[in-house]
């Protein structure tokens, strides 16, 4: 499946700030396989505000944003082959780079000063054109690898920290609906901790060790792992990954477990449990009583 996406970095951003500036703000949910609609991460001294979405990141934004800070935009279409990279800063446009799609011509449009290390990038992917025989256009990569060498991003492989953690960002609602937003966001923070601070430590007592102590696992995780644990024995490993999330406003914890043979990522099983709510009584139901949100997560 072809990707589409786009994504906004801001050196130094404040996380509320840049959030409030996007009309955008946490609900508390993590997005660990980076499927969200939009989510933020703080990685390598920046700001990050993606989404799966082409037309997310615009030029406004960017504007709007850079007044006081350094802001990175880029976008990718590989449906159509185009990506592009731009640099604002005090409120204008410092650079861009654009790969825009002309049948058998493969170009880059370039406007002011590129960051440095451009030219070693864009040298890289003429030489791998150069030698490529097929339809493959590595221009279409240059402006993602800029993305890369700033921020440390990109959505289809970067160099994240393994311990980035992704957050789900949406809309800002009004009204009754703001309210419902702020209470959920206040569910999943109460939920998160008590993950963190209970089931985390009982994963290391059954000799299971962060992943961030495990390097050779890394490249599984291109959107970080902060919740994923590795217990190596003898040739073989468990990895586990704890999942959270709210359905019908009840919290479903979900466990993966999968098992390598070393730091394959083949001769592998997997599975998977959950810990389903607590069901209500039918006087319950008919009264129209739903579950108290601590009693939910404990």
């Amino acid at each position: 499946m072809s990707l589409e996406a786009s994504w906004i970095a801001v050196r130094g951003g404040v996380r509320r700030s840049v959030l409030e500036a996007l009309d955008l703000v946490e609900t508390g949910e993590i997005d660990p396989k980076g499927d969200a609609q939009l989510s933020c991460a703080e990685l390598n001294g920046w700001l990050l505000v993606w989404a799966p979405d082409v037309d997310f990141m615009s030029l406004d934004h960017l504007r709007s944003l850079s007044k006081t800070r350094e802001v990175l935009g880029v976008r990718m279409s590989e449906t159509i082959t185009h990506s592009a990279a731009f640099g604002y800063a005090r409120g204008d446009q410092v650079w861009s780079v654009v790969h825009e799609p002309d049948g058998d011509t493969r170009e880059l449009q370039v406007a002011g000063t590129p960051p440095v290390g451009f030219e070693a990038i864009r040298d890289k992917r003429l030489q791998e054109q150069a030698l490529e025989d097929g339809p493959v256009d590595h221009l279409f990569d240059v402006p993602l690898d800029l993305s890369v060498a700033m921020c440390g991003f990109r959505p289809d492989g970067g160099s994240l920290p393994i311990e980035t953690t992704f957050k789900v960002v949406e809309r800002i609602r009004s009204g009754a609906a703001g309210q419902q937003q702020a209470v959920v966001k206040a569910f999943f923070d109460a939920l998160t901790k008590s993950i963190r601070d209970e089931l985390f430590p009982i994963a290391e007592g059954l000799g299971f060790a962060p992943i961030s102590q495990r390097p050779a696992f890394h490249r599984f995780y291109p959107f970080g792992a902060p919740s994923t644990f590795v217990r190596e024995r003898g040739e073989w490993s468990d990895c586990m990954t704890f999942y959270w999330s709210l359905h019908g406003n009840i919290p479903r914890l979900e466990v993966d477990f999968f098992v390598r043979h070393g730091a394959e990522p083949r001769f592998g099983r997997s599975g998977w449990g959950h810990v389903p709510p607590k069901p209500l009584s039918l006087l319950e139901r008919f009264t129209g009583r739903k579950l108290e949100p601590q009693l939910a997560i404990e």
